[in-house]
């Protein structure tokens, strides 16, 4: 397997990765500002939780890799939390990334009073060190003796992301488009989606448009196609469809049945605007 390389900007953001920075390679933005990604590489690009207000440059991995090194992922109009609901994505040349916020678990450590009262009267030490600290004091009803604590959050990696870096398996091969056909009329949408719909898969969207912004007048769809796991695919074409006998308003009927249905089953849909 190819290595992975984990993404960060900032020294400061190495102190979120917990124990993935012992054992991975990291390649940090802030130092490396000419890096070229590798296609067949797996990247795990984190969000900097640690941003400095004082550094004019752009300090999120995510905005350097998609507006500076002009990387294109797939959706339009995405950001980080977007795209990090997906296990992952495999750009046109090749390079796979995978988009995480650490998640964060809460520990406890008992402290003595001579510790307490030291950090209490200067925390920058526990601030420096882990995140959210916080101190607190009590008196034991079991024992009426006073107690010291200090509750904080550590980095918690899940499982996917170890086997997102380390599982030979994780990044899945699927066969290329087997069959496809160039839908306009009722009857071809019809046994389209009597296909689409009788199949328990993960599907594709892709949608052609006329190429101008969202909010332009001259925005529009030109067509929608839907491809499965097993290579059946589809081509709606839009503008091709006859208004006269309301061929389009008898696909976005379908169409809507087909969205509310897959994901009613929560089976995940991709997309991917152009």
């Amino acid at each position: 397997m190819e290595k992975s390389i984990i993404i960060i900007y900032g020294q400061a953001s190495r102190s979120l990765l917990g124990n993935l920075a012992r054992c991975n390679n990291i390649v940090d933005l802030a130092e490396e500002k000419d890096y070229e990604f590798i296609p067949g590489v797996r990247y795990l690009v984190v969000w900097n939780d640690k941003v400095d207000p004082n550094i004019k440059e752009e300090q999120q991995p995510y905005k350097i890799i998609t507006q500076e090194k002009g990387i294109h992922l797939g959706p339009r109009g995405e950001n980080h939390w977007d795209i990090s609901r997906m296990n992952y994505l495999i750009t046109k040349d090749g390079c796979i990334f995978k988009f995480i916020y650490i998640k964060y678990k809460w520990e406890l450590s008992w402290l003595n009073k001579e510790t307490y009262d030291l950090l209490s009267a200067d925390d920058t030490v526990i601030r420096n060190n882990v995140r959210n600290p916080r101190l607190s004091t009590g008196i034991s009803k079991k024992t009426g003796r006073p107690w010291y604590r200090l509750n904080y959050q550590v980095p918690d990696n899940s499982n996917d992301v170890a086997s997102y870096l380390n599982d030979e398996s994780y990044i899945k091969s699927y066969d290329t488009v087997k069959y496809h056909k160039v839908i306009r009329n009722n009857t071809d949408i019809d046994n389209a989606f009597n296909y689409f719909l009788s199949t328990d898969q993960l599907y594709g969207l892709d949608y052609e448009t006329s190429g101008f912004p969202f909010d332009d007048k001259d925005f529009y769809h030109m067509g929608v196609s839907i491809v499965g796991i097993d290579g059946i695919a589809a081509y709606f074409d839009m503008e091709g469809m006859d208004t006269q006998t309301h061929n389009l308003d008898y696909f976005l009927s379908r169409y809507k049945d087909f969205l509310i249905r897959k994901l009613r089953c929560a089976i995940p849909v991709t997309y991917h605007l152009k």
